[in-house]
């Protein structure tokens, strides 16, 4: 009887196991920050407004983004962090910085970043409001999930500045409990 017992604990505990695996694949399970167990959103990007030749994928990461630009042109490109912006769903304008950044540091002018002919450039940027803080680590809280974010990046070719213009939709992940 033990020996049934025991394989019975184990079958309960390789389902848990294999729930928490999924669990985790599915994005439901996000490492702890502290204690956070507050709500897990996916972000939704749409892009609204491109620029002839360029491609920016996004990637969160938290409440920042991994921005890859990708230069097809046989130009060079400048980013212009110092002109680029996040706008939550409240409509407050955040400035963008580069995620190394240090808060003592980011009400300091941030140098254009160069992306030569058929290259791509990416990097953290998280908004201002978090540098310094791990806080960034921790999925965004938009406060309105009827309205969507804005991510705005301004690049420049041969003196002509562009904009390209990403929007965020929130969406709530629904989580099964874990018995």
């Amino acid at each position: 009887m033990p020996l049934f017992q025991n394989n019975r604990n184990k079958k309960e505990g390789m389902k848990k196991t294999v729930l928490l695996l999924m669990l985790i694949l599915s994005g439901c399970v996000t490492p702890q920050y502290r204690g956070y167990q507050g709500p897990i959103y996916n972000e939704n990007f749409t892009t609204l407004q491109k620029i002839n030749g360029i491609s920016i994928t996004l990637v969160p990461i938290g409440s920042a983004w991994t921005v890859i630009i990708q230069n097809n042109t046989d130009n060079m490109v400048k980013f212009l962090l110092d002109e680029s912006s996040y706008v939550t769903t409240e409509g407050i304008t955040q400035r963008l910085i580069r995620g190394q950044a240090k808060k003592i540091h980011s009400d300091m002018q941030q140098p254009f970043m160069p992306i030569p002919p058929k290259s791509k450039f990416a990097e953290v940027l998280i908004p201002e409001r978090i540098a310094d803080n791990t806080a960034w680590m921790i999925p965004p809280k938009p406060s309105n999930l009827e309205k969507s974010g804005k991510l705005y990046f301004t690049l420049e070719s041969n003196g002509i500045k562009n904009i390209w213009i990403e929007e965020i939709k929130f969406t709530e992940v629904k989580c099964p409990t874990v018995p």
